[in-house]
């Protein structure tokens, strides 16, 4: 979510204690997205839910709290299933707009092998159309792939010889756009998408 920075990073002791006291209810949160993504992608493969947790992994309690059980397992679902494929070296995107089934706000993935400046690229690419982030998901998660692209396994078990970090990103945008800076340009999604993939591919090549 939008927030300002903090000017000390280091933990508090009381929030150390709240945390530890927080977990167990996280940990029931997460168990009912589990069985919430079972009941609404069924296909998908035993592992998926190593993504859902990892992509949730930063977002506070409270904040979780307030998040619907499917929304959270529709957002994994999404993201693993866009994830299956995709082709060695290339970075994979997509900007979802706003409509029925997907509320007021857009949602842009992207799946690529991680790398330095792909956050700070995407937000400028997004700054630059004047879109507002209400979430980042941002998780980098060990991937086994074969020769084509297609996913084998993700995470760290016993599957994940071989496998190479990837850097997933579910960007929630906001649908308004803001005031405009000087050489900023509007346009609607299908720009933004494109934008997004020139910001990757250049992180790639100065990379």
């Amino acid at each position: 979510m939008d927030q300002p920075a903090p000017t000390d990073l280091r933990p508090k002791a009381g929030a150390v204690a709240a945390a530890a006291e927080d977990e167990p209810a996280r940990e029931a949160l997460l168990r009912e997205a589990e069985a919430a993504l079972r009941r609404l992608a069924p296909d998908l493969p035993p592992d998926a839910p190593v993504l859902l947790r990892r992509l949730f992994a930063d977002v506070p309690g409270p904040e979780l709290a307030g998040i619907p059980s499917e929304t959270v397992a529709e957002a994994a679902a999404s993201l693993y299933a866009f994830a299956r494929e995709r082709p060695p070296g290339e970075a994979k995107l997509r900007v979802l707009p706003p409509g029925s089934g997907r509320g007021p706000h857009a949602v842009a993935e992207i799946v690529t092998d991680d790398m330095p400046f792909l956050v700070d690229s995407a937000l400028a690419a997004l700054a630059r159309q004047g879109r507002v982030v209400r979430q980042l998901l941002h998780p980098v998660v060990a991937v086994r792939r074969d020769a084509a692209g297609r996913l084998l396994s993700l995470g760290d078990g016993a599957d994940a010889a071989g496998a190479a970090p990837e850097s997933m990103m579910r960007i929630t945008v906001g649908a308004a756009q803001t005031a405009m800076l000087p050489g900023q340009g509007a346009g609607g999604w299908p720009d933004l998408e494109r934008l997004l993939a020139r910001a990757m591919a250049d992180v790639r090549l100065a990379v």
